[in-house]
């Protein structure tokens, strides 16, 4: 599922909740392994690439910044409505050696997400520029 954010489309958002309708009936006992997941999401190649992570304070979305933290990503955004929870998070990735911007969003509202998009934008942008997936 393709999300566009308009003129500002050069980070690639993972939207954690639409990955749980995949998740339903028997891959779900798969979904539990992030490696599996990330496995059989192949197509998903972050090395060298900026990613916006919502959902990221638990479960699918913070196994998945992890796994892409791992995988060589070179910048991450943090996302969720629980931002006090992204702060470890963020530190373990850092730690990785991969920048990180931990902010609150809740992406049922457009100005969390163009404020989001915004901030991403503003401390990495010109430092590099990120690639489509």
């Amino acid at each position: 599922q393709k999300v566009s954010l308009g003129p500002i489309g050069s980070f690639h958002v993972l939207h954690t909740l639409p990955l749980l309708r995949y998740a339903a009936g028997p891959r779900a006992a798969m979904m539990e392994s992030e490696s599996a997941f990330i496995t059989t999401r192949s197509s998903m190649q972050v090395n060298e690439r900026s990613v916006v992570v919502t959902g990221a304070a638990s479960g699918i979305g913070k196994a998945m910044a992890l796994r892409f933290a791992r995988e060589g990503a070179r910048a991450i955004v943090l996302a969720d409505q629980q931002a006090e929870k992204l702060d470890p998070i963020a530190e373990a990735i850092g730690q990785m050696g991969v920048e990180c911007l931990a902010l609150a969003c809740d992406v049922a509202q457009e100005s969390d997400i163009q404020s989001l998009v915004a901030q991403a934008h503003a401390r990495w942008y010109k430092q590099h520029r990120p690639q489509a997936f």
